[in-house]
């Protein structure tokens, strides 16, 4: 299981990839704000909330207790809420955002980046290196902004694993 931020939902579901957290964690979590993230994007949102009736959990979050931590930490509510789920279900986080990284990593969270859950899913056999490369390209068509030298580093990281 794992928490997983909108910023790192929506390029997988852009892509047609969101099966892939599926893979790799058999149910994710997010807190409400991040649903209403997912809906505010309209593009892939049906394919989440079809994936919310199977194994995606929408959570409520203390909203006193996520506004705490969101002035504490410098994150949005948002962030503060799927940081605040992370730490209450000592789950892994999953996000694209280096503020919320940062934070969870103070808080002993294990985090993955956007792109780590591709080569997690390599890792543990879930998708070949094939699989993944094409997967990073359709995320990368469809809106994942990364630099050159990240998406070199990556599928470098790929090949070798």
């Amino acid at each position: 299981m794992a928490v997983v931020d909108s910023s790192a939902i929506i390029p997988f579901l852009r892509a047609g990839r969101l099966s892939i957290f599926k893979q790799l964690w058999s149910k994710i979590k997010v807190p409400s704000g991040v649903s209403k993230e997912i809906t505010e994007t309209r593009q892939g949102a049906n394919i989440f909330f079809e994936a919310t009736a199977d194994w995606v959990s929408v959570l409520e979050v203390e909203e006193k207790e996520a506004n705490k931590i969101a002035l504490k930490e410098g994150l949005t509510p948002v962030d503060a809420e799927v940081l605040l789920l992370a730490i209450k279900e000592q789950s892994p986080l999953v996000a694209g955002d280096r503020r919320l990284i940062q934070a969870a990593k103070a808080y002993g969270i294990k985090t993955y980046w956007t792109t780590e859950v591709l080569l997690e899913a390599v890792k543990q056999k879930k998708l070949s290196k094939k699989e993944a490369q094409l997967a990073l390209d359709e995320l990368i068509q469809n809106g994942l902004r990364i630099s050159v030298e990240v998406y070199a580093a990556l599928r470098n990281t790929i090949e070798k694993s």
